[in-house]
């Protein structure tokens, strides 16, 4: 077969179709979480921050770090710089072209001390 991916998917589709060619662009932001900065907002209740990227491309890797240890702190255990795993400790959506949301997976007292003691977060976006 010449072209595997039109044997696949049928006729007018190339090898490099699906391919999308761009310049790789980063945005990087440190935040503290519950408080609204430019190009960081968060929800009514502070259970999801948006950020603005403005990368123009829905194609993005994401990083997100917990400076301060709060998600994996027990018992004060740790010194914090952790990253973070994709839909255990936070999930990740992308809004549109220029922007995403993440969600942390914590509730209650936890949330609310997060909020309270203004804990920081580092996010790398790259796409």
């Amino acid at each position: 077969v010449v072209d595997f991916a039109s044997a696949l998917a049928g006729t007018g589709l190339t090898s490099s179709s699906g391919e999308l060619q761009t310049t790789t662009r980063k945005y990087t932001r440190s935040f503290e979480w519950g408080t609204d900065i430019s190009g960081v907002s968060f929800n009514v209740g502070n259970t999801i921050v948006t950020l603005t990227h403005s990368l123009a491309s829905s194609y993005v890797l994401v990083s997100v770090k917990d400076v301060d240890g709060v998600i994996h702190n027990e018992a004060a255990s740790s010194t914090g710089n952790h990253l973070l795993d994709i839909d255990y400790d936070v999930m990740i959506k992308v809004i549109d072209t220029n922007s995403i949301s993440l969600e942390l997976n914590i509730s209650g007292s936890d949330l609310a001390d997060l909020v309270t003691n203004s804990n920081e977060f580092q996010v790398t976006v790259i796409g």
